[in-house]
């Protein structure tokens, strides 16, 4: 597959998961645990796009941080989106688990709104 093949791929299966979360979200009872990891899958894999497209070596991981550290080797601009991704890290693997998470209809809607602001950014950042 070439670089621009997996890049697009990459775009298609973060847009999988934006459709997920936003669909969930707008049900009659939102699935909160599931539409915040959904989030969180988008914007990992939206990062993960900008550096396939960039230098073609990702890392296996789930930390929105560390791959924005990669992001922000490339372009110093994302910086601008280092609290978001702390922010939706969170949502990545361990909300998966019976554990004791508490979420609200707070925090789901923050979720939405760093991915939608993230998304915006990288998808204008790919298209330059």
């Amino acid at each position: 597959m070439s670089r621009d093949e997996e890049f697009l791929r990459w775009i298609d299966v973060a847009q999988d998961d934006y459709d997920a979360a936003i669909l969930l979200a707008q049900a009659h009872k939102p699935l909160l645990e599931i539409v915040c990891f959904h989030c969180q899958q988008s914007a990992e894999k939206l990062l993960k796009s900008f550096i396939v497209k960039n230098s073609g070596e990702i890392k296996k991981t789930h930390d929105l941080v560390e791959i924005l550290k990669k992001c922000t080797e490339i372009d110093s601009e994302f910086e601008k989106l280092k609290q978001r991704c702390i922010d939706l890290t969170d949502y990545s693997v361990e909300i998966r688990y019976p554990y004791p998470y508490e979420i609200n209809d707070a925090d789901m809607r923050k979720a939405i709104d760093d991915l939608e602001v993230l998304r915006a950014f990288v998808l204008a950042k790919v298209e330059e």
